[in-house]
């Protein structure tokens, strides 16, 4: 009787993965302490943190709190860690990620798109 094993090996997509809590709460204090964040009135919350699996980035929303009754769009930011510390390296709402040294690996890892 011989016998056949078969190794199924899930597919792998580029996809970033959810902050561990010392991630997100350094994401967090990388963002309420940057000076990009004095861009942004009044109070705001870091919401959907998502960490590339292709490098030392992530990405958040810096969302308004209270939600205002206008739809004010939520500025994205990203952040880098460098020797184990987070910083806030760009925030906006458009071209976020791109012209800042981020690999395209990367970018499409976190979902940001660059026009051309």
């Amino acid at each position: 009787l011989v016998g056949v094993a078969m190794c199924v090996a899930p597919a792998t997509a580029d996809a970033a993965r959810s902050p561990t809590h010392s991630e997100s709460a350094a994401i967090a204090k990388a963002a309420f302490g940057s000076p990009y964040a004095r861009l942004v009135l009044g109070k705001f919350v870091v919401r959907t943190v998502r960490v590339s699996t292709h490098g030392p980035w992530a990405r958040a929303a810096l969302a308004a709190k209270p939600r205002p009754a206008t739809r004010v769009r939520a500025a994205l930011a990203v952040f880098k860690r460098t020797h184990g510390t987070w910083t806030l390296a760009q925030l906006g709402t458009a071209r976020v990620g791109c012209d800042i040294g981020m690999p395209k690996a990367v970018r499409r890892d976190l979902q940001l798109t660059c026009p051309t």
